[in-house]
């Protein structure tokens, strides 16, 4: 599991769009990149696909409502199309249990972690320190995650 790749940017800038500068800070080849429904693009795929030089990446994104099967030879296509014919033929929680791609919960979480120890609001006014602040306050969570994470118990 890759950690430490990060991208701050104003809220003009679409979330796709920061997928090739996110994968040059990745040197390692990948086995499976999981997104959310706004990564369903296909320069995100291809992205993908051109980095590294090993076995395919295994691509887990959601594709939209309104996804239609390409239905072309190669590896991008190929995938989201597997894709949508799962989801069509049995919905997409199951396509979501079946693959793993429940574990991007485990994101939403951190995220909500970070909030609630970091706080969900920047301190600094330039975008320059906003960067700086952000990847101190990775640094941190990561070093937290690092040390253990407390044991929860059900207490009825």
């Amino acid at each position: 599991m890759h950690q430490g790749t990060s991208a701050l940017t104003t809220h003009r800038v679409r979330d796709a769009a920061q997928v090739p500068g996110l994968l040059t800070q990745i040197k390692d080849q990948l086995a499976s990149v999981m997104a959310d429904g706004a990564y369903d693009a296909a320069a995100v795929y291809k992205t993908i696909a051109a980095h590294g030089s090993g076995p395919p990446t295994r691509v887990l994104i959601p594709p939209r409502c309104d996804a239609q099967i390409k239905r072309e030879v190669n590896v991008v296509a190929c995938q989201r199309d597997a894709t949508i014919r799962a989801i069509d033929a049995g919905g997409r929680r199951r396509w979501a249990h079946e693959t793993g791609y429940t574990r991007r919960s485990l994101v939403e979480t951190a995220m909500s972690r970070y909030k609630a120890i970091i706080g969900d609001s920047m301190r600094s006014r330039t975008l320059a320190s906003q960067k700086v602040e952000a990847t101190l306050a990775c640094l941190i969570m990561n070093r937290m995650t690092q040390l253990g994470m407390p044991d929860g118990y059900c207490i009825t």
